[in-house]
């Protein structure tokens, strides 16, 4: 996850494609701020969701239900939390959840 947020955070989009396996699936989760939740596709798909769910934020590691992931914030409020599932250092499922009731905690702290 470390190598996916530096990736992301400095932009470099050819080093996000690698890291995602070739049937890579995203899921968005965002508490029906979107008519259901998302599904993306393949390392093109899913590396230009993640760049742009990145766009003008901060990442910072953290725990996500026991798991590595990252926190997104922008302006001081957290936007979305981002976890994977790995097979042979290659991202092959990404869990994004940015739904406001679903992140209410984070932004309590």
């Amino acid at each position: 996850m470390e190598e996916l947020a530096i990736a992301l955070m400095t932009g470099a989009d050819s080093i996000t494609r690698s890291l995602l396996h070739r049937d890579v699936v995203m899921l968005v989760d965002s508490g029906g701020i979107a008519p259901a939740m998302e599904r993306l596709n393949g390392p093109n798909e899913v590396a230009a969701a993640l760049r742009a769910l990145t766009a003008e934020t901060s990442i910072s590691a953290a725990s996500i239900n026991g798991a590595p992931g990252f926190v997104l914030t922008r302006d001081g409020v957290v936007i979305g939390t981002v976890t994977a599932e790995m097979r042979r250092r290659l991202l092959t499922s990404v869990w994004v959840v940015s739904s406001p009731e679903k992140l209410r905690h984070w932004n309590r702290r």
